[in-house]
This record gives C-alpha cells, structure tokens and sequence, in this order.
C-alpha cells in the first residue's frame, strides 16, 4: 500500500477545484450607472424687468399629481421643483399650492409628447418627454413659461418650465 506523503493532498485539491467551479460560474453583470427616472424641473420666478427673473421663494410648497392622487410636500422657502410626467399618457395635472397654510390652488396641465429612448443593455429603456405647451388657472400663479422642451434627465440645461408669480 502507497502511503501519501502529504495527508491533506487530495482534499486540499478537492476543495480549492470546487472553489474554482463555483467562482467560474459566477456572471459578472453591468451594473445600472446611470438614472432611468427623469423629471421635469419647474422654478417659481418673479420677473423683476422685461429681460430679468429672480427666484421666488414659496412658503410652504405642495404640488399634488391630480391624475394619481400624490402630494408632492417640498422644504420650506423653496422655489426650485423635480416633477415626474406620466409615461403611460401624453399629459400630466398637477395642483400647485404655493403656501399649504392657505387653501388656494392653481392647476397646471402640462402635454408632451414621449420617446421610448435606449440607455444601455444593464439599465434598459426610459422615456424622455418633448413640452409642447401648458395650460394653467391664474388664482395665484400670473403665467407660465416653457424654456426648454427637452426633459431628458440632463442637469446641464436650463429648466424647463418657469411658473411667474
């Protein structure tokens, strides 16, 4: 009988091919680097000249989605909001309550037009939305303004709707 020098050859080599069968099976997957959620970035203005805006603070901000029933509650002394748009449709409500202490509303209805657009093989399909106009009621907003028609998720543009107080 042939006796082995070393005791733990066998099961050592055992061991270490099972290790390397387990870690060889293992897929190594892209990871999502990048957003799939866009939103539409609204900033509450008062015009100051024919040519110069400045921000206006809102109190005590609330923007309530009317077509799915969300508030949207934003930090005191606000004026810069991110609001998602529908996918599933080609228009969005939303209630805006610029001081939630005081029940006055107006209603924005923003209509865009969607493009189903590719970002990569781990992340998948977004939408990205085109603004073609908004329709408002005057309670206490005095007028709206489209600025950029691209909601695509880049933070390097301008926003793309001023709300005038």
């Amino acid at each position: 009988m042939i006796k082995s020098k070393n005791k733990y050859g066998f099961s050592g080599l055992l061991i270490l091919l099972i290790i390397a069968g387990v870690i060889s099976c293992e897929t190594q997957r892209d990871p999502c680097l990048q957003p799939v959620s866009v939103y539409m970035r609204v900033r509450s203005v008062k015009a100051l000249s024919d040519t110069t805006v400045a921000d206006s603070l809102l109190p005590n901000p609330r923007w309530i989605a009317i077509d799915s029933q969300v508030a949207l509650v934003f930090s005191k002394q606000t004026a810069s909001f991110l609001l998602p748009l529908n996918p599933a449709s080609d228009s969005a409500r939303f209630a805006l309550q610029p001081d939630s202490s005081i029940l006055m509303f107006d209603t924005l209805t923003f209509f865009y037009d969607r493009k189903l657009n590719f970002i990569s093989n781990a992340c998948g399909y977004c939408y990205f939305f085109g603004l073609h106009s908004i329709s408002t009621t005057k309670h206490v907003l005095d007028s709206v303004r489209i600025r950029n028609t691209d909601v695509n998720g880049n933070v390097n543009t301008p926003d793309h709707v001023q709300v005038f107080f």
